[in-house]
């Protein structure tokens, strides 16, 4: 009797000491950092004959040391919005991991969480601490360093065609980052017996917009943003006679149906007597300005 005594009482004891992590379905409880197991980047959809190679275009994968930004929406289980949380690539172990210097990282628990991410880091302008996934786009000289791409939201590593929101059970996502921009290639071959000094170009068009907002969390463009008409762009090139040069700007999509023709002015400088001239030049037919595609429009001048 003392001996079945003895197993009965122990009997809560071992139990208060076992591990909890695991309810009685079988279903993990506790907190897990969410996990990206692969990050790509879309190529651009060419528009006219290509000139030459553009980053715009060409690159899919990341380098060493490439940061993107990965928001946690707020949802069941997520009572917090978690904002631009660093994650960092290494090329030499494939792997992404949350930044050393984050002083907030996202847990998983065993609810479903809805996550999206940016390319690169720092890349997005944050329209406000209200709307954190709102990003301020505008029409520029090309850089890479301003060339937003985003997923708005995550894919099953196992079947990339799938959405998948992360638990902790599973939180291992994948995500493809597609273009904010339209890239336009202003590809001039100076046809003149002079050297030439571009100090500017002006692009316009009813529909165009110099500025506008992109909710990376879903992928719409505000429908509201008024255009301004037209664009000036410092470009600050030089050509030599008989020579080409290009320029890679990045343009705010136009997504309603565009009325009239691109219209493009540039601002040369004719060296030696530094004369400026204003070059007409409507050669853009295009119904919209679609973002992640790649314009190219050749000028003889």
């Amino acid at each position: 009797m003392r001996k079945i005594l003895f197993i009965i009482l122990m009997i809560p004891f071992l139990c208060n000491c076992s591990d909890q992590e695991y309810s009685e379905e079988g279903i993990k409880e506790s907190s897990t950092p969410l996990a990206i197991s692969s990050a790509s980047l879309s190529s651009a959809i060419n528009e006219g004959m290509t000139l030459r190679s553009s980053e715009y275009s060409n690159t899919t994968t990341f380098t060493d040391q490439s940061k993107i930004g990965v928001y946690l929406m707020k949802s069941t289980g997520y009572a917090t919005q978690i904002n631009n949380v660093e994650y960092d690539y290494s090329t030499s172990t494939a792997k992404w991991t949350p930044a050393a210097t984050n002083t907030q990282n996202i847990s998983l628990n065993n609810n479903p969480a809805t996550v999206c991410a940016y390319y690169p880091l720092g890349a997005a302008g944050i329209v406000s601490t209200t709307a954190p996934t709102n990003v301020q786009l505008t029409t520029q000289l090309y850089t890479s360093a301003e060339d937003l791409s985003y997923a708005n939201y995550a894919l099953d590593p196992t079947n990339q065609t799938n959405p998948k929101k992360p638990t902790n059970n599973s939180p291992d996502v994948l995500f493809k980052m597609q273009h904010a921009y339209a890239c336009l290639s202003l590809n001039i071959k100076n046809t003149s017996n002079q050297n030439l000094t571009f100090s500017q170009v002006k692009i316009s068009n009813p529909n165009i917009k110099s500025s506008g907002i992109l909710n990376i969390s879903n992928g719409i463009y505000k429908n509201d943003d008024s255009p301004s008409g037209e664009v000036i762009i410092p470009i600050n090139i030089s050509i030599k006679k008989h020579s080409s040069n290009s320029i890679d700007i990045l343009l705010v999509p136009v997504t309603t149906t565009m009325s009239n023709n691109v219209c493009f002015t540039f601002y040369v400088n004719r060296l030696p007597n530094n004369r400026t001239a204003n070059l007409d030049a409507t050669l853009f037919e295009s119904s919209q300005i679609l973002a992640g595609h790649h314009y190219n429009i050749y000028f003889n001048i």
